[in-house]
């Protein structure tokens, strides 16, 4: 492990937290949840072995996802696809930009 297969895991953690976070249906994960599952995320982040600069940026995006205001993970999100962007195929970075382009409304 560890490596481009550490980063892409954790590309992947971060961006569905994230979507949880933008779901506005009857269904949607409530802040308290939301708020354990980025501690959760963050302890597993600490454990992975990436780029310093992954890390950082993943950790943000995922501290993000526990506000009220989706908006507040765009500035993230953009920093988590400009550091992974070597790591991501055609079509992984296409979902990215999908949920950068949900962030924006």
């Amino acid at each position: 492990l560890g490596g481009a297969r550490e980063t892409l895991l954790a590309c992947f953690m971060a961006a569905r937290l994230a979507g949880d976070a933008t779901d506005t249906t009857v269904g949607a994960v409530p802040p308290s949840l939301r708020l354990t599952r980025a501690r959760g995320a963050r302890a597993w982040l600490a454990t992975l072995a990436v780029p310093a600069g992954v890390k950082a940026s993943v950790g943000k995006l995922i501290e993000a996802t526990t506000g009220d205001d989706p908006a507040t993970m765009r500035v993230p999100l953009a920093a988590v696809i400009a550091v992974t962007a070597s790591y991501l195929d055609p079509a992984s970075r296409s979902e990215l930009d999908r949920l950068a382009q949900t962030l924006a409304g």
